[in-house]
């Protein structure tokens, strides 16, 4: 799939500077050479970030409707109608299938499901780096999307420090450990998390810089 969409464009061809807030200086042009692999990594680790989140009951569908919103938030007020469209009909699906998916679920998403979410996180980042030197960064994606990256990225530490296969399952993510060591349950996981989406979502859009400009739209 990350493939496919390469050879239709899909290429990070740069990243925003976040501490450069110059429009002519803050733009980081990636050769090519550094673009194709990073884009395949990025494709690659975003989709199974997604789909290692999808482990609790309505977990996953609620994370991607908040971090679509914020994703949303921040496309309209950076002038990024095509971000904006697909990540509002994602947060759209997403709650209208939650309650369906929530605990107990009565449909689940698969693995077909969350690694679609997976690619159209990682595909919208990659259209809104390579608009303009104001669009979304892929920073900014990172930080909404820094619950299941990091649980991700602690995955990976845990078991190749076990010497465990890197894709072989475990209990080890953070919404089982909410469950099995701090005695929540899978309603009070997933709460908790959705808050934490929540925050980091929050934190992006602070980073990104956009309370001001919201602040000035709502007035």
């Amino acid at each position: 799939v990350a493939m496919i969409s390469m050879l239709y464009g899909f290429v990070i061809p740069g990243v925003n500077n976040p501490f450069d807030h110059n429009p002519g200086t803050n733009w980081i042009d990636f050769p090519l050479w550094l673009g194709v692999p990073l884009t395949l990594l990025w494709y690659v680790g975003m989709m199974n970030a997604i789909n290692f989140l999808d482990g609790l009951d309505g977990l996953l569908t609620g994370v991607a409707a908040i971090s679509s919103l914020f994703l949303f938030v921040i496309s309209v007020v950076h002038g990024n109608p095509v971000v904006a469209l697909v990540v509002v009909a994602l947060a759209g699906s997403a709650l209208g299938f939650l309650p369906y998916n929530f605990n107990p679920a009565r449909i689940i998403l698969g693995d077909a499901g969350s690694l679609f979410i997976g690619y159209v996180f990682a595909t919208v980042s990659i259209i809104g780096a390579s608009k303009t030197a104001i669009a979304i960064s892929v920073v900014v994606p990172l930080l909404v999307l820094a619950l299941p990256v990091l649980d991700t990225a602690v995955a990976i530490v845990r078991r190749a420090r076990s010497g465990k296969r890197i894709t072989e399952a475990d209990r080890g993510h953070f919404h089982h450990q909410l469950i099995f060591r701090f005695g929540l349950n899978v309603r009070q996981a997933v709460l908790l998390l959705y808050a934490v989406c929540f925050v980091l979502g929050a934190v992006a859009l602070a980073f990104s810089g956009e309370f001001t400009h919201v602040f000035r739209h709502a007035t």
